[in-house]
């Protein structure tokens, strides 16, 4: 049996290795050196294995910043401080081998197509930017349906998934167990889903009244259960 502070260790190293918001590809060293951080010998192996089919969870991420209706450009990354309490180096990208196969996902998912390809990707006033283009409807029913979310405004966000190269511990108050990303090589980035206004079900900024705007919400809740479905 564990003892209280091995499993509070334990709970930490999870959250650590698999509660960022973006998708990071930890390697082996990867693991063990944040294990030794936190305070093991031996990262427990359940731990390790579950780290290598991590899949992230959106939070606060970047927003549409613009759209001329065939594609979006995408503030993807920057410097601030996450709910982690991690920061990404903008110069710290390397993006050479993601340029060579610029895919875009949904959610983090590699076992579903992907729901576009970036067009460009680069770094400009202290932000990580791409441009993408959607899928055509009619080659993946998956795209068409994340590019009508987007297109309405209920998904508007990305987050991105990548290697770190070099990283150093966080030694700030306040960022216990935060990680500072130096170097890190881009391998995708994601739409991802952000929670909808609540308020926007009641009335819109046309003043139509609820009951269009609940038919939107039902609209879109069958567009997520589609995807979720990969139809």
């Amino acid at each position: 049996m564990l003892s209280a502070a091995t499993e509070h260790r334990v709970e930490m190293l999870r959250r650590r290795l698999q509660g960022s918001e973006n998708r990071v590809a930890w390697r082996a060293e990867d693991t063990a050196r944040i294990a030794a951080h936190i305070g093991f010998d031996d990262c427990p192996s359940d731990v390790a294995v579950a780290v290598a089919t991590r899949a992230a969870a959106p939070t606060a991420v970047r927003a549409v910043q613009e759209s001329d209706g065939q594609t979006y450009t995408f503030i993807i990354s920057t410097a601030a401080v996450d709910r982690m309490g991690d920061t990404i180096a903008v110069s710290g990208w390397k993006l050479e081998a993601y340029r060579r196969n610029p895919v875009v996902l949904w959610q983090h998912n590699q076992g579903l197509v992907p729901v576009g390809r970036a067009t460009k990707v680069w770094i400009e006033a202290g932000a990580l930017k791409a441009t993408m283009k959607f899928a055509p409807a009619d080659a993946s029913p998956l795209a068409g349906s994340v590019r009508k979310l987007v297109d309405e405004r209920f998904v508007r966000a990305t987050s991105v998934g990548f290697m770190p190269l070099k990283y150093a511990f966080a030694t700030e108050p306040g960022r216990k167990y935060g990680i500072d990303f130096i170097e890190q090589e881009l391998l995708e980035f994601s739409i991802v889903t952000v929670p909808a206004n609540a308020e926007a079900l009641i009335e819109d900024s046309s003043g139509q009244s609820g009951k269009s705007a609940a038919a939107r919400h039902r609209a879109r809740e069958l567009d997520l259960i589609r995807i979720r479905s990969g139809q």
